[in-house]
């Protein structure tokens, strides 16, 4: 037996005996306890229904919607070899879980990561009507979503071994403070006597970079931008210290990954997070601003607009070519949100703001400091925004119907990581279905769902960003030379210039999954299955 096919086996049969294990204690408490009915809590809504807020909590006991059980135990750690050596500080990740023992997240200690707990869940559909219920108990009517150790952080590469590594090399300054800025749609920085109060919010900038920060060099690993670390050097923001690596796809990331003895995020990962984050905020617009509990104790809003608001598209593409798109923002600046969901300022210093032309051919016409909003879901930054996120499990056959004219994307899964190949044969892989979609870009409408509850999108509807499920499924088709059809792997999340095309759903479809092809704005988390 191959190794590749040993380890396959491994990972099957501890996922099946942990799985029989957990609903052996819910048959166990069943036969003891006469009065026990399964705890579960979620939210159902109408896919028919365009309103993304119409959305209701249902609950064997609403109180679970307050004390959130599942989501609760997600918390920071740092990780070696798949293992945790201990946890941060529920508010401060630079400290350890006693509040008093200074962490390192340099990489000297292992990698950054968040514990995803396992849990049990249920989709339900009725006629148009949409359910997901999630639980600590293992029913029989639910499926099964094991834990994980997800990078708290977009992950670099240890350049010395090859291997992932989600870590902070960079130390920041945070505070406190009022911020302005040109116009709403310009978050460029404004002095007082101009532009507009944002209000007072917690703000992060850059100090300076840790001893280890060449080793775990991000983005496309350019040691000649190292010596670039003055704020008000024009170069300074394309210093790849800190960064993640981006400029890579996913064939890269899988040999990656076995060099660090874990995965890359899998499909399956962001399923089970999307289902808490819907459950959680009871919304299908996840986009909207942070706001406090209700009177209730429900969560309201969202998780924000997420690193999606560079002033000038234009001027992002020409000023970090030859990179073009790749990483900006350093891993580590929402260290002082903890676990906690929240969302920081971070000021990009000394970049262009505004620019005449495309691409090459773009002049700047304009420098400034840019306030981006930075989140984290629950230990977990840049959930979305900033760069997209390359995931195994899924592939997407991609046939287009005519030139300019609509896609047929056939979806194509393989729950076992270690069966996944980068072939088009897709020998082993389990057909999901065929769906057909605009080749322009509009909002999704309906998903797949089914008993797997399944999150791919099967419908599409009009171009308002704000209705249904408020993200859209994108086919970059003949990029830069990358074939029209095949076989495509998926990425989620959108990046900095993506604005309202950005989300838990949002994916682009753009990569052969045999290509040596990358796009310069991908990257990649670190997994460990538990």
């Amino acid at each position: 037996m191959t190794d590749r096919a040993e380890r396959a086996q491994a990972y099957a049969t501890a996922q099946r005996e942990q799985e029989k294990s957990l609903r052996a204690a819910h048959r166990e408490k069943v036969a003891t306890d006469p009065t026990f009915t399964t705890p579960w809590y979620g939210v159902t809504w109408d896919e028919a229904d365009s309103d993304p807020m119409a959305v209701t909590r249902i609950a064997s006991d609403m109180d679970l919607h307050r004390t959130l059980p599942i989501q609760s135990r997600m918390r920071r750690c740092v990780v070696r070899d798949g293992v945790v050596r201990y946890h941060l500080h529920e508010d401060d990740s630079s400290l350890q879980a006693d509040g008093v023992t200074p962490a390192r997240l340099d990489g000297s200690d292992g990698d950054v990561m968040v514990e995803v707990p396992g849990f049990f869940y249920r989709w339900i559909t009725d006629g148009t009507r949409r359910s997901i219920l999630i639980s600590e108990w293992g029913d029989p009517e639910f499926r099964f979503s094991p834990p994980h150790l997800l990078s708290a952080y977009e992950c670099t590469i240890d350049r010395e071994t090859g291997a992932l590594a989600s870590v902070c090399t960079s130390s920041f300054v945070s505070r406190e403070r009022s911020i302005r800025v040109e116009s709403p749609t310009r978050r460029v920085a404004a002095d007082d006597q101009a532009g507009i109060d944002l209000g007072v919010h917690t703000t992060v900038e850059l100090t300076g970079h840790t001893a280890s920060a060449a080793r775990y060099r991000g983005v496309t690993n350019d040691v000649s931008l190292d010596c670039h670390t003055d704020p008000g050097d024009r170069n300074t923001a394309r210093n790849q210290l800190g960064r993640p690596v981006s400029n890579i796809n996913r064939r890269e990331c899988r040999a990656h990954a076995e060099a660090a003895g874990g995965l890359i995020q899998q499909y399956a990962s962001q399923r089970a997070l999307t289902f808490l984050v819907w459950v959680e905020y009871a919304t299908r617009q996840i986009q909207q601003p942070f706001a406090p509990d209700d009177a209730d104790g429900f969560r309201t809003g969202g998780l924000g607009d997420g690193a999606v608001k560079y002033p000038s598209y234009e001027a992002y593409e020409k000023y970090f070519a030859p990179q073009g798109g790749n990483a900006v923002l350093p891993c580590g600046v929402t260290n002082g949100l903890g676990n906690r969901s929240g969302e920081v300022q971070y000021l990009i210093r000394t970049v262009p703001v505004a620019a005449t032309g495309a691409l090459a051919e773009a002049e700047f016409t304009a420098w400034g400091d840019v306030w981006m909003p930075v989140h984290s879901y629950r230990g977990i930054e840049n959930f979305y925004g900033h760069l997209y996120t390359i995931v195994d499990n899924i592939d997407v056959v991609v046939t287009p119907s005519g030139e300019g004219e609509e896609r047929t994307n056939q979806y194509w899964y393989q729950p076992n990581p270690y069966l996944c190949t980068d072939t088009d044969s897709l020998e082993g892989y389990t057909h999901l279905g065929s769906f057909t979609f605009p080749s322009s870009i509009k909002v999704i409408d309906r998903l797949l769902g089914g008993p797997d509850g399944h999150i791919l999108p099967i419908s599409s509807s009009g171009r308002d960003m704000e209705t249904y499920y408020c993200d859209c499924v994108e086919h970059i088709t003949g990029w830069r030379g990358n074939t029209v059809a095949g076989v495509k792997y998926l990425t989620y999340n959108g990046r900095l210039v993506s604005e309202k095309l950005v989300g838990l759903l949002f994916s682009v479809v753009a990569i052969d999954v045999d290509s040596d092809r990358r796009r310069r704005s991908d990257t990649v988390r670190l997994q460990y299955m538990i």
